[in-house]
């Protein structure tokens, strides 16, 4: 699935949240009788704080392009050692009884790495104090 088509189904996704209200009407219930939250997260692009902990060996045939995403290591393992973490902590704090569901839109891992061995290893957020629902 590219991009697009994720962006897509995404909007098709939120488009449904309106369906609880929908179906609160047609039982004849009110829909403030069917109040319910949701948490929504963007790109989180999850990174270590040493770029070469994951991109180690990356490269792109592309030099402009490799350069980039080179900045985006150091930005996003940055912001994983303080900004990110503290928005993942914020955001579990917003989940309550009437939370209906989180809703990740947008990319979880920076990717970009040499290999499937490391790209799975970034996956895997087991020492990090997160986890992945699949756990």
């Amino acid at each position: 699935m590219d991009r697009r088509d994720f962006i897509k189904m995404s909007s098709i996704g939120l488009a449904g949240l309106s369906l609880p209200g929908i179906l609160a009407s047609a039982r004849g219930t009110k829909p403030e009788e069917e109040k319910y939250s949701i948490v929504i997260l963007g790109d989180t692009h999850y990174d270590a704080a040493d770029p070469e902990y994951y991109h180690a060996g990356y490269y792109d045939p592309d030099p402009k392009r490799e350069a980039n995403h080179r900045k985006e290591f150091v930005r996003n393992g940055e912001m994983w050692a303080g900004r990110c973490r503290k928005l993942v902590k914020r955001a579990a704090c917003l989940v309550d009884e009437d939370t209906r569901f989180v809703y990740q839109v947008g990319d979880l891992i920076q990717g970009d790495t040499a290999d499937a061995e490391t790209h799975k290893r970034i996956v895997n957020v087991r020492g990090t104090g997160y986890k992945l629902i699949a756990e």
